[in-house]
């Protein structure tokens, strides 16, 4: 996980979803907003669609997070990655790559 200074909060979540641009990924849908700020920001959300068990939602969280520590949190932009639907079965590493995918296209 990452610290909970590094995630997005209620207010700049609802901003993010109503103002951000799109980026699509085999794995995620990547909403975006650029920071003035040198500081990023990212959550990440598990719909109910691409897993019923909460304990499976909460794993996927918790990869995305753990992916996105060990690629080293960008500043200057804050982001929500949105799991689309089948990808319950997702590895790690798949998560990484897509990650970093996402955050190369934003450059």
């Amino acid at each position: 996980m990452i610290s909970k200074k590094n995630r997005v909060n209620k207010d700049l979540f609802n901003k993010i979803f109503k103002e951000g641009s799109i980026i699509h990924s085999p794995i995620f849908l990547f909403k975006y907003i650029k920071n003035l700020e040198n500081k990023g920001l990212y959550s990440f959300v598990v719909p109910k669609t691409v897993a019923k068990s909460a304990v499976k939602r909460n794993s996927l969280r918790r990869k995305g997070y753990n992916s996105l520590r060990n690629i080293g949190i960008i500043g200057g932009i804050s982001g929500i990655f949105f799991y689309k639907k089948g990808t319950s079965g997702v590895l790690t590493t798949e998560i990484k790559e897509s990650i970093e995918l996402s955050l190369k296209k934003i450059k």
